[in-house]
């Protein structure tokens, strides 16, 4: 879900996810799982979510992304 960038922040540290994986979505910032690295599944996975998919069915649709770019 979409929150404001002061509560994905606020969230991420509580969570141990550095301020770097706070990423700018359309309708608000999402907070990338640790090991999606790569721009373009960055991006997948907030498109993703935007379009009302879990955090864990967008993280493996950019993890497959991300592991074919590699």
């Amino acid at each position: 879900m979409p929150e404001s960038k002061r509560d994905a922040l606020k969230r991420a540290k509580k969570e141990g996810f550095p301020p770097s994986s706070v990423q700018e979505g359309k309708d608000g910032w999402f907070i990338i799982p640790h090991d999606i690295i790569d721009p373009k599944a960055q991006r997948a996975y907030i498109h993703c979510r935007e379009n009302g998919g879990t955090a864990s069915t967008c993280a493996a649709v950019a993890h497959v992304l991300q592991n074919k770019e590699d």
